[in-house]
């Protein structure tokens, strides 16, 4: 039978600790902030409200419109050739 011990000790000396606070420092400073990824939404948010963009109701107007014109050029041509 096997007796259950405890956990085994490890020895960490203090080269491989400041090793690892190095890299978690490195790791760290990779990552982006919140306030880096807030102000790159602003920017992006900016830069999409300054574009000139059609609204649907815009569309619709001009593409009625241009029916209507149609349909009534069309109606004033089969007048005059008759």
């Amino acid at each position: 039978m096997s007796t259950a011990t405890g956990p085994t000790p490890v020895t960490i000396t203090v080269r491989e600790v400041y090793d690892l606070l190095l890299e978690v420092r490195d790791s760290v400073a990779i990552v982006p902030t919140h306030a880096d990824t807030l102000k790159d939404h602003e920017t992006r948010i900016r830069a999409q409200e300054a574009r000139r963009t059609v609204s649907p109701r815009d569309l619709w107007t001009g593409i009625i419109g241009a029916a209507s014109a149609g349909a009534a050029i069309a109606s004033i041509i089969q007048a005059v050739i008759k």
